[in-house]
């Protein structure tokens, strides 16, 4: 997911959505790219051509494949709960 902050957190809009998807997405993991510091900041402008491709500068490279392998490794974890559900 991508996401401005707002007030330090994430915006209302996506919060809604969260809330309201609960069901379909509780068990699943997922990343969130933001302006948050301690996230993947990632620039329309230098990780992506044509503005929909990504292609990640190497400074952004060793961050976002870390982030990558926890969604896998969290999504792994939890693949029990969603199939009991």
């Amino acid at each position: 997911m991508v996401t401005p902050e707002h007030h330090h957190s994430t915006s209302g809009v996506l919060k809604n959505a969260i809330d309201y998807l609960f069901a379909e997405w509780n068990h699943k993991a997922f990343g969130i790219v933001s302006y948050v510091r301690t996230n993947v900041a990632l620039s329309l402008f230098t990780d992506f051509q044509d503005f929909s491709e990504l292609a990640a500068g190497d400074r952004q490279a060793a961050t976002l494949a870390t982030m990558l392998d926890e969604v896998v490794a969290w999504s792994r974890a939890l693949a029990p709960l969603r199939q009991a559900a």
